[in-house]
């Protein structure tokens, strides 16, 4: 299961939407049979078009230096 799918299913049914947004494993299970781990947390925030969000994901212990392990990302 994709991200873009989640968001266009999303898109597609408002009510959907805010069950992702109100509870979102519940709303992943029922809708996709997404079962995340045990004590797992997951925020969903909706963008506006003028609010934005950067998700910083923690560092691995065993990583390269930063400089190193930059990932180049296309915004669009």
């Amino acid at each position: 299961m994709s991200v873009a799918a989640i968001v266009n299913k999303a898109w597609a049914e408002p009510e959907f939407k805010q069950q992702l947004l109100d509870n979102p494993l519940q709303a992943l299970k029922q809708a996709f049979g997404i079962t995340m781990p045990e004590g797992s947390n997951l925020k969903v925030v909706e963008e506006t078009t003028t609010s934005h969000y950067l998700v910083i994901p923690p560092r691995p212990e065993n990583s390269l230096p930063v400089e190193g392990n930059v990932r180049k990302y296309t915004w669009v």
